[in-house]
């Protein structure tokens, strides 16, 4: 069976029940409050999308929540999702969080904000798409809620986006983890291993993204999608999709094009996506 959002949100609504939520209720449907960082267009809350529809598949209500606004909460509404947004911004962009009385403020203002918003909704679990949003997981354990904290980020090590802290580096990020999460999703084994630690696996599932399964209807042959393209049909292609971030590496792509072409003439390289007009006029 193609990994489509119904597997996907079947997968994922499998390894919630173990310990974290009550039996669903007749007739009240489980409630979950989820948690994504920004409704800007990009892979995570694509990603969302596709996970909030896995659990409305389910038959549950899904309220989702924004760091910060965005075309993407259109689609979340249109997929019957409630949504507000509560600013925050990431605690791991760099610096120490602890010792920035100002970034502390700031955070301690988040969860108080949840707690509240907590109070008077009380779903059943907070669903957190993102390692960002570190002041819902306070918020909910302090509230009593079951966290279940889904990671798509790498550290900056590796060459993600999520700075490791500069006092007590990965050890501190994996001790909040341990402490407000009731359960880890990761997308995969490399962000578990980077995020986590190799040695962290018991509460810990790996759940890979998933397609809209429209992408699997796509019935157009490769020298259909070529001509359209206005590719050859003999070429070797080498192609990045995805966002246009730096993060992404594409000027290493670039680089290692100018690289393989010479040596391999009859090779095209193929870029797909958007991002910021700064970095894409870069590019």
């Amino acid at each position: 069976m193609p990994y489509s959002t119904e597997v996907a949100g079947r997968e994922v609504a499998d390894r919630l029940p173990i310990g974290l939520v009550p039996p669903e209720r007749d007739p009240a449907p489980l409630r979950i409050l989820f948690v994504q960082h920004t409704a800007e267009t990009n892979g995570s809350t694509i990603s969302g999308q596709l996970v909030t529809r896995g659990f409305r598949h389910e038959g549950w209500q899904v309220d989702a929540v924004f760091g910060m606004p965005g075309p993407s909460r259109t689609a979340y509404e249109e997929a019957g999702c409630a949504t507000q947004v509560i600013p925050h911004k990431s605690w791991l962009r760099g610096g120490n969080v602890f010792r920035s009385p100002p970034r502390m403020a700031r955070e301690f203002s988040t969860c108080q904000v949840f707690g509240r918003l907590l109070r008077r909704e009380r779903p059943d679990l907070v669903y957190i798409n993102t390692l960002v949003s570190v002041g819902a997981a306070i918020a909910a354990r302090h509230a009593g809620i079951p966290c279940v904290w889904h990671i798509r980020e790498l550290f900056d090590d590796v060459g993600g986006e999520m700075k490791v802290p500069s006092a007590g580096g990965k050890f501190l990020v994996r001790r909040l983890i341990r402490n407000f999460a009731d359960h880890v999703i990761a997308i995969s084994e490399a962000v578990r291993e980077n995020i986590l630690g190799s040695s962290w696996r018991q509460g810990v599932s790996v759940v890979p993204n998933a397609v809209h399964e429209h992408f699997f209807d796509f019935d157009r042959t490769s020298a259909e999608c070529r001509v359209s393209l206005n590719l050859p049909q003999d070429a070797l292609l080498i192609g990045v999709p995805g966002t246009l971030r730096p993060m992404k590496g594409h000027e290493f792509f670039l680089d290692a094009a100018a690289v393989v072409a010479r040596h391999r003439p009859d090779c095209r390289f193929v870029i797909t996506g958007d991002g910021e007009p700064g970095f894409v006029a870069l590019l």
